[in-house]
């Protein structure tokens, strides 16, 4: 019987902490001019996913899909393209290059948003990086480096 107090004392102290966790929407936009492979975007997506997840940060992300620069200038978070739980947006711009016919890791920009906020948290652009070779394999390799490399430059501060 003297257990029941502490218990119902330490009920009240954890239902009084506000949970704090952050979800973050990664959503690539590949440059339609050079818009590279579909799989390559995926891998993009992948590194930025596991750096995010890596670090305790909830994610999730978007089909990644071809589109101008001013879709990327343009985009603006809300209802129609951001999920409901999301507290924060990595939108990535992905300009792929290519090496004889093969598609090459992309040069990317960033930017940190937050649904329903107008300015941007944070932005930076990242050069592409360079596969050990052309193979498909380290070309793929390279792209998810990228894509981690993109999360932890956007959130380097711990996150906006």
């Amino acid at each position: 019987m003297t257990r029941m107090p502490f218990l119902a004392l330490a009920a009240c102290l954890v239902a009084s902490v506000p949970a704090a966790a952050q979800t973050v929407q990664v959503v690539v936009l590949a440059d339609e001019s050079s818009p590279g492979d579909p799989a390559l975007w995926e891998a993009l997506v992948e590194g930025c996913l596991d750096a995010l997840f890596e670090t305790g940060v909830i994610a999730t992300n978007a089909r990644p899909a071809a589109a101008p620069l001013d879709g990327f200038l343009g985009f603006e978070p809300g209802p129609a393209n951001v999920g409901e739980y999301v507290d924060l947006v990595l939108l990535v711009f992905a300009s792929f290059g290519r090496s004889g016919d093969a598609a090459m890791p992309p040069a990317c920009r960033y930017r940190v948003l937050r649904p329903g906020s107008a300015p941007d948290l944070g932005s930076g652009e990242l050069p592409a990086a360079q596969p050990a070779s052309t193979g498909a394999e380290e070309v793929r390799r390279a792209c998810r480096a990228t894509g981690a490399a993109v999360a932890a430059a956007a959130f380097a501060d711990g996150g906006s």
